[in-house]
């Protein structure tokens, strides 16, 4: 958790909440920033380009008026080098408003449909909230799963027990 990103998460997740727009802006949120290459991410954190000349590169490809005024937040107070993680201080925001529980689960390959129903269903039961999976490819991975929510970290996977088995072998 990053602090300072935290609290402009929290501003936007404050203003959005006045026009309960809070998914609008998360959506207006990732698409501007999935827009941004490196080259892009290099000019707006460059220090010898006016901020004003920032300014009016975002007043022309932000249409969201609350994602165009925090970016004029974080150009004043040269803070873009927190894009990424303001968006997922925003995510976990929304999550706990909705009472969301957004679950990164690696594994060998995409699971299929009925996998992540499976999934969702049983950890649904278990949490007593809604689900978000997140599905990460890991080719390192043998076989097996890996959870990952809240701080939390489940290992299913057969890699994990081949390195439990080994340093039990080594006792």
């Amino acid at each position: 958790m990053n602090y300072v990103a935290s609290q402009y998460a929290m501003a936007a997740f404050s203003l959005a909440g006045e026009t309960k727009r809070w998914k609008e802006f998360k959506i207006a949120w990732d698409e501007t920033v999935s827009a941004f290459d490196a080259n892009t991410l290099k000019f707006f954190i460059h220090p010898g380009i006016a901020k004003v000349e920032k300014k009016k590169v975002i007043e022309k490809v932000v249409p969201n008026e609350l994602v165009k005024n925090l970016f004029f937040v974080l150009i004043d107070n040269r803070r873009l080098d927190l894009l990424d993680q303001i968006g997922l201080e925003y995510s976990a925001l929304l999550n706990k408003m909705n009472q969301t529980l957004e679950v990164t689960v690696y594994s060998k390959m995409a699971l299929n449909e009925t996998q992540l129903n499976q999934l969702k269903t049983k950890l649904t039961t278990e949490h007593q909230r809604d689900i978000k999976i997140i599905n990460v490819i890991d080719s390192s991975i043998i076989a097996g799963y890996k959870f990952e929510y809240e701080g939390f970290v489940i290992d299913e996977t057969v890699n994990r027990q081949l390195d439990n088995l080994k340093q039990h072998l080594k006792k």
